[in-house]
C-alpha cells in the first residue's frame, strides 16, 4: 500500500495503522504545513516493507521515540527525513535492510541503531549529525551516499563510519562521498579519527571527473591506514 498524503485525519491514521493485515505500507507527507504523526509504537505485526517520508513522531518525555521494536515481521525499512523527536532508536531483532536519507542539513537528529540482525545499511545525501549502533555483528554492507555540498560536515562524514567499522565487511563510497573527504586536508585533526575496520574485505569507491587518480589513491590510503587483514579495492568510473 502507497499513500501520499498533504492531510490525513486522526481516525484515517488510526486505520492504517490498526491493519493487522498489512505486510508492506509507503507513506509520504507532502505538505510543509501539516506532518503527519506517526504514533509511539506501530502494532503492524505482518508488516515486511514500511517506507516513510517526512513524517513526524510521537516522542515520549525524554524527546525519545521506539516506534519499530512491535513489528515483528520487519525486514526493510526506509527513513526519509523526519521531524522530532531528537532521538530514533530504531530497535527491531528482524530489520536485515534500512536506508536512511536526510535532505535537512539544520535539524539536529541522533539515530540509535539495535538491530542485531541487520545486514545492510545506506545512508545518503547528508549525515545525520548522530548516529550510534551496538550489535552489528551480522552487518555485511554500508553505502554511504553523500553530496558534495556537505562538505562542512566532513566530520559526520568519517564518525558514520567509525561507528560500523567493527563491523562492515563491503564500504561503498558514492563520487560526492569521495569529494567530501578530498575537500579535507591530510593536516586537518578529522583525519586522524579515520576508524580501524576490523573486518572490511571490500571497498569500492565511485569516482569522478572531479577527483584525479592521486586524489583517490591518497584517500585509500587514509581510508585503510588502520584496517587490519587485505581488502579490495574497486574504483568505479561514474
Amino acid at each position: 500500500m502507497t499513500i501520499t498524503v498533504d492531510f490525513m485525519s486522526g481516525r484515517f491514521f488510526s486505520l492504517i495503522f490498526s491493519c493487522q493485515t498489512l505486510t508492506s505500507l509507503e507513506l509520504f507527507n507532502t505538505s510543509f504545513l501539516f506532518t503527519a504523526e506517526l504514533p509511539k509504537s506501530l502494532q503492524l505485526l505482518a508488516l515486511k516493507s514500511l517506507r516513510l517520508k517526512n513524517v513526524r513522531y510521537a516522542a515520549s518525555d525524554n524527546d525519545c521515540v521506539e516506534p519499530f521494536s512491535t513489528c515483528g515481521s520487519l525486514n526493510t525499512l526506509v527513513i526519509e527525513d523526519f521531524f522530532d523527536p531528537k532521538v530514533l532508536c530504531v530497535s527491531n531483532s528482524n530489520l536485515r535492510s534500512m536506508t536512511l536519507r536526510n535532505f535537512n542539513l539544520f535539524t539536529s537528529h541522533k539515530i540509535v541503531l539495535s538491530t542485531p540482525n541487520l545486514r545492510s545499511l545506506t545512508v545518503t545525501h547528508a549525515p545525520f549529525h548522530q548516529l550510534s549502533a551496538c550489535d552489528l555483528s551480522f552487518l555485511e554492507q554500508v553505502n554511504i551516499d553523500f553530496q558534495p555540498h556537505c562538505v562542512e560536515y566532513g566530520l559526520s562524514v568519517i564518525s558514520l563510519p567509525r561507528e560500523l567499522a567493527h563491523y562492515v565487511k563491503i564500504l561503498t563510497l558514492s563520487s560526492g562521498t569521495l569529494e567530501i573527504l578530498n575537500g579535507l586536508s591530510p593536516s586537518d585533526s578529522i583525519m586522524t579519527q579515520i576508524p580501524c575496520f576490523l573486518q572490511l574485505k571490500s571497498l569500492k569507491l565511485k569516482s569522478s571527473p572531479n577527483i584525479s587518480d592521486e586524489e583517490v589513491r591518497r584517500i585509500v590510503e587514509y581510508l585503510l591506514q588502520y584496517t587490519l587483514g587485505a581488502t579490495k579495492v574497486d574504483v568505479i568510473n561514474c
